[in-house]
């Protein structure tokens, strides 16, 4: 974090001021991910009945490769949601703490 609060020290404040405002879009703009991962279920609703025909067939495993694929899918998407948002909130601190800094003195 040292060398990222050093590089937004040497950019000068307009500059700054548009990266703030990039990483509020960029913090903002990650939340289609949960999006994303909600609408899914529904998607499986609506083919259901090919879905329960072709995972549940007659002595088929597919139901389990169809499970860990969907829940590895998952828990991926909101590692990576939650970590760019923290990821441009922590940025955003400090480019706050930069620009107080800058308008202070």
């Amino acid at each position: 974090m040292k060398e990222v609060r050093d590089f937004y020290q040497s950019i000068t404040s307009d500059i700054l001021k548009l990266i703030f405002y990039r990483l509020i879009k960029e913090k903002n703009g990650s939340g289609m991910i949960p999006v994303y991962v909600s609408s899914i279920p529904f998607l499986f609703l609506i083919f259901s009945n090919s879905l329960q025909k072709h995972l549940f067939a007659q002595g088929s495993k597919y139901w389990l490769i169809f499970i860990v694929i969907y829940l590895g899918g998952i828990t991926f998407s909101l590692f990576l949601h939650f970590r760019e948002k923290a990821w441009a909130a922590s940025h955003i601190e400090i480019i706050q703490d930069i620009l107080t800094e800058r308008k202070d003195n």
